[in-house]
């Protein structure tokens, strides 16, 4: 998550200083691009049979940057307007909504478990797990968090300790195989609506700050992972520390 923080902010400083975009809209169009999309690594990774463990924390990982993204972007918005918040403020409403995203996401994720050691019928346990996807989402919308963020957690903790607990096995085959179709349903459509909203007559007038826009990008990818991750496996080696990821520990 701090790698998207740190993207949007590169990207924003890069389009402020070249293209004299105001900074509160340069930070806006670095909140939208700074997501991650594992898409085309997912999917390099299962045809290449990959552990089953280290495609899913690719794949999570990228969810909570999505989470992360859509919090800065409302952040974003709101210092547009009129009156706009100051940067303490943005980082203090950050903090809360992503705590109680969190909150929201782990009462759920637990209250769908539980409901699910009553039941063995498949498809009412599918049900639950959609209950908890888009409830999840919904409830924090409402409570101005970040929905995203909130159904990730709900979905690990049904994933661990509601499989663990309640999960029948037929249940589990129906999951796995409903969620991964709907996925690749939603990302084929979420392009395909995303083609159709940007005519080529726009991306050619805007091509100059587009390309400003990549290479801001690539910019601050390249920070996250030379500086953010490359320093901290400097100072795993320097002190002696257990990696955050044992390669051989994942597992299919």
């Amino acid at each position: 998550m701090p790698g998207v923080l740190v993207t949007a902010a590169v990207v924003a400083l890069v389009l402020h200083a070249v293209t004299g975009l105001p900074v509160n809209e340069a930070f806006l169009v670095g909140a939208i691009v700074s997501a991650t999309d594992p898409v085309a690594v997912v999917s390099t990774m299962r045809r290449l049979d990959a552990p089953r463990r280290l495609v899913t924390l690719v794949d999570a990982e990228s969810l909570f940057n999505d989470g992360t993204a859509a919090l800065a972007f409302v952040i974003a918005v709101a210092a547009i307007g009129s009156r706009p918040p100051t940067l303490g403020d943005s980082v203090l409403q950050f903090a809360a909504a992503l705590l109680a995203s969190v909150a929201i996401g782990a009462v759920s994720g637990f209250l769908i478990s539980r409901a699910l050691k009553t039941t063995s019928d498949h498809l009412i346990e599918l049900t639950l797990t959609v209950l908890a996807a888009y409830g999840t989402y919904l409830v924090a919308d409402l409570g101005h968090a970040s929905g995203i963020i909130a159904s990730v957690v709900a979905g690990i903790v049904v994933g661990s300790y509601g499989r663990r607990e309640g999960i029948s096995p037929r249940a589990q085959d129906a999951i796995d195989v409903v969620w991964e179709f709907l996925a690749f349903v939603l990302t084929g459509a979420a392009f395909l609506l995303i083609g159709i909203a940007i005519p080529l007559p726009t991306l050619g007038a805007a091509a100059v700050s587009i390309f400003w826009g990549v290479v801001a990008v690539l910019l601050g990818r390249a920070i996250v992972i030379y500086g953010l991750l490359g320093g901290a496996a400097r100072l795993e080696r320097r002190f002696g520390l257990d990696p955050l990821l044992r390669w051989r520990g994942c597992t299919s």
